[in-house]
Formats: structure tokens, C-alpha cells, sequence
């Protein structure tokens, strides 16, 4: 059956937000790697005894689940609940290593309190801690020996630890309580601080390839190696897992946690939606909602028929079987509107749907190739003062808001809180695929740029005005990712950005991930390929440049030493900063 076969059968079949029923969801009660960790937090918390005060430990024990190499924890007793300060530096005066510093709540009896931010190769790691506690105390430091990094790409070595051949560090005037966390496909999970120096890292064990923080501190991730994307991980710093979840369907792209708890997740019918035989498969074109208390599925957003199912994808060049027309990348809830937000790389789309109806609301999209149903969603882009932008009976106003306006084959689009119930504020990695619908018109990789966008939408005169935009003039093609990036607002105000799909040949000439299907096809881009991660943060209200890193594998890659997937050699799908604790 061809595509349009395809799109015909299915299309007309309406879907509500019911969610799907488990099969095999849920939490994983007899995981092994569960029990094995709660067996050792156990054994490390029934040792200690109430003279075990934060100067005379039960002891300090480095890696201790096996699984965070530069974590270890110091096992001691607490009578108050008072905060105790870590502070985890190095003595080697030629490292210039910043410490690390953060407060570290404990509960009244025995505690393991996280030591995060250990320097790898190092003997001369120490870890000090104050506590208020009785009398003023101050422990005595503790010295930490770590091993070195795992080995990075080689020909006996695959997907290894990735480099860093570049950076501008951060001018800090004393310790630092954040890290930059990266996951990278089929690699690791780490962080780096604002020198470049890597400080925390899991081992393979943990899901490396989408990961977000929870609202109770801890972690979760997921990705291909562990479980196929149908086996979320929840885990804290010191590597301790402590949930496993099982899925039905994929959890291939986003997570967010909503502000009620519960999980936001890209997914789809893995297996097929019931009624259809299996070469009418699509993928990647819903949203999940998860309990994280039990695991189960509380509803499904299927967008096969809310959205245009039979426009033409762009960028992207469909296949015959598991059709990927929208290939959605993020959903986020904006309970404010009553809103469910997603992001579809394969329309070039943001879109946005009635939380409780699954009722289209608005498209962010050029107004291009959609079917007339459609028009009314579509937004006119405006100036501040809501003066329209564009003529769009003139193929040159079309033209001028493909090249400036509208996003392509974007990825991350966030939140931006706005309590007005007309106004939708949000923030978006604009990857600039193409940048037409059109070959003729379209831009090659080496000419483009991605970027940061904000837009605010006004949903009673479905306009849409553009607030800010950051990397067009800034990075311009150095940035250029024509797959996968982030974004991400901090809260003193800066912006870290994430361009990770940066890809280059071995002659430094700038290239995209699949040629004629993710943009349009060079003759130049040449027959190897290496990732080129580059995350930046900077100061929005002047443009400065705060942090800078480049980030590869070390090793240009060919499809005959590296397979179909040369080109994805190095990237990153999220990388955040955030707090220890």
C-alpha cells in the first residue's frame, strides 16, 4: 500500500484523549538493578549508628550503586533537619579547578548525604561540609580518588566519551552550585562546569538520550539501548535507581513534567493503532500522559486527524511503511490556557490543542500547503503595535516570512508563563530547515542558521508577534543543526542554548544529517562526517557571550566504518543547566 493509500484509509477516523489500555504498563516491581540499589542504600544506612556525627562518619564512600563514578556519598547521623553545606573542590593548583557548592537538607536519623562534582583522573579531589548543628561543626575535608573518563570514539570503540575542543569558560568569582547536564544518543550522560571540566557523569546503565529533572529532584531518562524507548529510568545524582517503568508505546522524544505531577510524553501506536493492518502504520504523532505514581497512561492525544495528515512533510521524505508525517518532538501542557503544545518536525509546525477535547486551536506555521479546512487555525504575524507583517496574496511577503519568521523542522518549544487568558507566550529552537517549501527557494546548509525564538500568541485576534530571536545574526551557519537542539531560560534571566546537530566534514565545510531529505542535497558535503555540539549561554538583555563549548567524538566518521548513521556520529537532543540540589 503506497502512501496515499494510507493517508486515505486513516484519515476520518476521530480520536479522544481516552487513554489507551496497558498491556504490559506500568511500574516494573521486580526489576533487579531497583533491588539491587535499595539493597545497598539499606546496608549503607542500617551501619550507621548516632555517633556517626557529620565529624566521625560511618564512612565516605565513592560510586557507591556502581553507576555515578564521580558522585560518592558521606554516610552520618543528624539530630536536626538543619541544612548542612557541602563543598566538593580539588587541591591540584595546576587544574584551577572552581568548587562546587551547594546545602544539602537532611532528614533527623541516618543520612547519605551526596558528595556531586568530583574531578575524574584525580587523587586530589576533597570534599568538606558545614553544619549549624549543636555547636557551629566543621568536618574535616575528605580526599576522593576517581579514575579516568571512559575512552572517547576510536575504531575498537564505539559511541565512547565525547571532547571538548573548545571553550569560553564563565569569569566566576567563587563556588558554583550549577552544572551544564548533557545527554548524548547511545553515549552518556554528563556534566561539565563552567570551565569545561566534567564533574559528574552515569555509566551506560542510565538512559542517556532524553532526560529532564523532576520536581522531586530527582532524574528521568530514557533511549534506544535501554529498553528500546519503552523503559523509563528514574535515578538521583549518586546513581541510585530507584523507579523503573515499562511502556506499551515509545517515549521517543520529549518529557516534561507537568506542574501536577504528572509526565508529558511524545509516543505513538508502536504496534499499530488496533483497527489497521500493519503496513498503515504511522509513528511518532501523539502525546502520552503518565502517572508517575503507577505508570499507567492517563490519556492519549492522537493527532492523526486534529492536523492536516495530508500535507506534505518538510523537511523529510516519507517512507513507504511507518509513515512519519509529523515526527513529534514536544508537548508541554500550559494549564494556564488549558492548552496541550506540541512541536512537529515534519510539518514545520507548532500547534496547539484544547487540553480536555483534543480540539485543534492554532497553527505556528507558514500558510503554506495546508488544506482550506485549516485556514481559520493559521496565525498573521504582527509587530508590537499589531501592525500584520506580510501580505500573503504576494509570493514575496510568502518568501520574506519563510526566510524570517517562521520556524523549520524545529524542536523544544517551552513555556513562557503568561497568566492573560488571551496571550500564549512561548519559546522555540527554530533548526531553519529548508526555509521554503520550495527547492528552488530553499537555503543550503553552510547559508542558514537555527536560532531562538520567542512568540506571543493572541488567541481572540490569532495573531502571533515575534519577541525575541537570538543566533540568526549572532552564530549564523556555525550553528546551523538541521536535527535535534534546545534551548532553555534561565533564572537570572540568560538564555542556554544547544545547538546540537551541528554536523562537518573533515574539510570544516558545514553539512546536514540526511542530504535531500533534511535539507536539500550539496554536492559538496562529502563522503565523512563528525558531530559539532555547540552550546552557548549568553546574556539576553545584551547579547554577551556568558559560556561557550564545542563539543565532537574526536573521529570523522564514513558510512563504511560507521553505517547508515555516520552523520549522527556526535549531536545532543537536550542539555540543561541546572542546580545540584
Amino acid at each position: 500500500m503506497n502512501n496515499e493509500q494510507t493517508k486515505q484509509t486513516i484519515s476520518g477516523n476521530k480520536r479522544s484523549i481516552a487513554p489507551r489500555p496497558p498491556i504490559n504498563q506500568g511500574i516494573d516491581y521486580s526489576n533487579a538493578t531497583v533491588a539491587a540499589h535499595a539493597d545497598i542504600y539499606n546496608r549503607l544506612i542500617a551501619r550507621i549508628s548516632p555517633s556517626n556525627i557529620i565529624s566521625n562518619p560511618s564512612g565516605v564512600i565513592l560510586n557507591p550503586f556502581d553507576t555515578a563514578p564521580l558522585s560518592a556519598v558521606l554516610c552520618i547521623w543528624c539530630n536536626t533537619t538543619d541544612p548542612i553545606t557541602v563543598l566538593v573542590g580539588n587541591s591540584d593548583i595546576s587544574l584551577a579547578v572552581i568548587p562546587i557548592q551547594y546545602q544539602f537538607t537532611p532528614s533527623i536519623g541516618a543520612n547519605l548525604v551526596p558528595i556531586i562534582g568530583l574531578v575524574p583522573a584525580s587523587s586530589s579531589n576533597t570534599a568538606s561540609f558545614e553544619s549549624t548543628e549543636g555547636n557551629y561543626t566543621v568536618a574535616p575535608p575528605y580526599s576522593l580518588i576517581t579514575g579516568p573518563l571512559p575512552p572517547g570514539d576510536s575504531t575498537e570503540v564505539s559511541y565512547g566519551f565525547l571532547e571538548m575542543t573548545s571553550v569560553i569558560p564563565t569569569r566566576e568569582t567563587g563556588p558554583i552550585g550549577e552544572l551544564y547536564f548533557m545527554g548524548n544518543y547511545e553515549r552518556y550522560l554528563w556534566a561539565f562546569d563552567s570551565q569545561g571540566i566534567v564533574r559528574w557523569y552515569a555509566t551506560k546503565t542510565i538512559p542517556t538520550y532524553n532526560f529532564v529533572k523532576l520536581l522531586n529532584g530527582k532524574y528521568i531518562s530514557v533511549d534506544q539501548s535501554n529498553g528500546a524507548f519503552k523503559q523509563l529510568t528514574q535515578f538521583d545524582l549518586i546513581g541510585r535507581i530507584y523507579t523503573v517503568y515499562i511502556l506499551d508505546n515509545r517515549a521517543h522524544h520529549c518529557l516534561h513534567q507537568a506542574s501536577n505531577g504528572n509526565l508529558i510524553m511524545d509516543s505513538e501506536y508502536s504496534n499499530g493503532r488496533p483497527e489497521e493492518p500493519s503496513q498503515e502504520r504511522t509513528e511518532e504523532d501523539g502525546t502520552s500522559v503518565i502517572s508517575l505514581a503507577t505508570g499507567l497512561e492517563l490519556a492519549y492525544y492522537d493527532y492523526i486527524d486534529v492536523l492536516d495528515f495530508n500535507r506534505k512533510p518538510r523537511p523529510y521524505v516519507p517512507a513507504e511503511d511507518d509513515y512519519d508525517w509529523l515526527h513529534l518532538n514536544q508537548s508541554y501542557l500550559d494549564t494556564n490556557h488549558n492548552l496541550m503544545i506540541g512541536s512537529g518536525r515534519h510539518q514545520s509546525c507548532v500547534f496547539g490543542v484544547t487540553a480536555d477535547t483534543n480540539e485543534l486551536r492554532f497553527l505556528i506555521a507558514t500558510h503554506e500547503g495546508w488544506d482550506a479546512a485549516f485556514e481559520r487555525y493559521l496565525l498573521t504575524p504582527v509587530d508590537s503595535q499589531g501592525t500584520p507583517l506580510y501580505d500573503f496574496t504576494k509570493q514575496e511577503d510568502i518568501d520574506a516570512a519563510n526566510l524570517d519568521f517562521w520556524t523549520w523542522g524545529q524542536h523544544n518549544c517551552v513555556e513562557i508563563p503568561n497568566e492573560d487568558p488571551d496571550i500564549v507566550e512561548m519559546r522555540v529552537f527554530d533548526n531553519g530547515n529548508f526555509r521554503s517549501r520550495d527547492d528552488a527557494k530553499s537555503l543550503y546548509p553552510y547559508d542558514n542558521w537555527s536560532r531562538t525564538l520567542c512568540f506571543k500568541i493572541n488567541l481572540s485576534l490569532m495573531t502571533i508577534e515575534k519577541t525575541y530571536e537570538y543566533g540568526r545574526a549572532e552564530v549564523r551557519s556555525r550553528g546551523y543543526s538541521s536535527f535535534v537542539g534546545s534551548q532553555q531560560g534561565l533564572p537570572n534571566g540568560n538564555l542556554y542554548t544547544n545547538f546540537g546537530g551541528g554536523i562537518r566534514n573533515s574539510d570544516d565545510h558545514i553539512i546536514t544529517e540526511t542530504p535531500g531529505e533534511s535539507d536539500i542535497y550539496d554536492p559538496l558535503s562529502g563522503d565523512d562526517a563528525m558531530g559539532h555540539i555547540l552550546v552557548q549561554e549568553i546574556e539576553t538583555s545584551t547579547g554577551n557571550l556568558v559560556f561557550e563549548a564545542v563539543i565532537r567524538s574526536g573521529m570523522y566518521k564514513t558510512y563504511e566504518n560507521w553505517g547508515p548513521l555516520f552523520r549522527y556520529d556526535c549531536n545532543c537532543y537536550r542539555t540543561y543547566k541546572l542546580p545540584i540540589i
